[in-house]
C-alpha cells in the first residue's frame, strides 16, 4: 500500500514511501554487500542527483531527491558517532538562514504553495538546511552549551508516533467536527487545540505501549545480538 505515487490511502504516504524504499536499498546492501554498504549508498545516492542534475524527470519512488535527506542524516550521526562538535553555532546559523532563505524564495516562485516547484528544489531549500540544523543542535549539546530539557526529550521521543498518527486522527476529528455541526460555531482556533490535546497523549500511548514494546521484545534482541554477532565475526576476519 505504500507504493502507489501519489498515495492518497495512507495519510503519511508522502514520506514513509521514502523511508520504505531506503530501508530496502540498506537491507539489500548488506545482505549482498556487507562490506561495501556506504559505497552501496553513495553509488544510489549519487545517481539521484545526476538524474535530476541532467533534467532527467522520473516519477520513481527509488530516484526522488527527497531521499538525499537521508544522506543529510548518515552524515550527521557520522559525526555525531565520531563525537565530532566543530563549528556548532555556525552550522545552526547557517541552517536557520538557510531555511529562511529557502521559504522566502518558495514564496516568490509558488506563492499558491503548490510545491509546483521542481522536487530537487524542496531538497536544497528545506532538507539541506534542516541538517545542518539538526547537526548545530547535537553539537551545541555535546559541547554542553545547551541541553534540551526532559520534556523536549520526551516529545522527541515520542515524535514518530506523533508523526504516523497525527494526520488520520485530525482527519477524524475534523469530519467529527463537521458532523455535529462545530466548525463556524465553535472558534477555529479551540478546535485546533483540541486536536493537539488529543494527538500527543494518543502519540506517546503509541510510543511507550507499541513501538518502545516492540524495541525492547525478544525477537528485536535476538536479531540485534546475531548482528553484533556477525558484525564482530568479521572484524576478526578483517583483523
Amino acid at each position: 500500500m505504500l507504493i502507489d505515487q501519489p498515495n492518497n490511502r495512507i495519510l503519511a504516504a508522502w514520506t514513509l514511501q521514502y523511508e520504505m524504499v531506503f530501508y530496502t536499498m540498506c537491507t539489500l546492501g548488506i545482505l549482498l554487500f556487507p562490506r561495501r554498504i556506504v559505497a552501496v549508498l553513495t553509488l544510489w545516492f549519487s545517481g539521484v542527483v545526476y538524474v535530476w542534475a541532467a533534467g532527467i524527470y522520473t516519477p520513481s519512488v527509488f530516484m526522488p531527491p527527497i531521499v538525499l535527506e537521508f544522506a543529510f542524516g548518515i552524515a550527521v550521526a557520522f559525526l555525531a558517532e565520531r563525537k565530532f562538535s566543530e563549528y556548532a553555532v555556525t552550522s545552526l546559523a547557517i541552517g536557520v538562514c538557510g531555511l529562511f532563505a529557502g521559504a522566502v524564495y518558495y514564496h516568490l516562485n509558488d506563492p499558491n504553495a503548490a510545491w509546483a516547484l521542481p522536487p530537487m528544489w524542496r531538497t536544497v531549500c528545506f532538507g539541506l538546511p534542516s541538517g545542518f540544523i539538526v547537526y548545530g543542535l547535537f553539537a551545541i549539546e555535546m559541547r554542553q552549551m545547551w541541553t534540551f530539557s526532559k520534556a523536549w526529550i520526551r516529545l522527541g521521543d515520542a515524535s514518530y508516533s506523533l508523526y504516523l498518527w497525527h494526520q488520520l486522527l485530525f482527519a477524524i476529528m475534523a469530519a467529527c467536527y463537521v458532523q455535529l455541526g462545530l466548525t463556524g460555531k465553535v472558534n477555529e482556533w479551540v478546535l485546533w487545540l483540541s486536536l493537539f490535546v488529543v494527538v500527543i497523549p494518543v502519540s506517546f500511548v503509541s510510543f511507550y505501549q507499541i513501538e518502545r514494546r516492540i524495541n525492547k521484545s525478544g525477537l528485536v534482541a535476538s536479531l540485534a545480538g546475531r548482528e553484533k554477532e556477525a558484525a564482530y565475526r568479521a572484524c576478526c576476519c578483517r583483523a
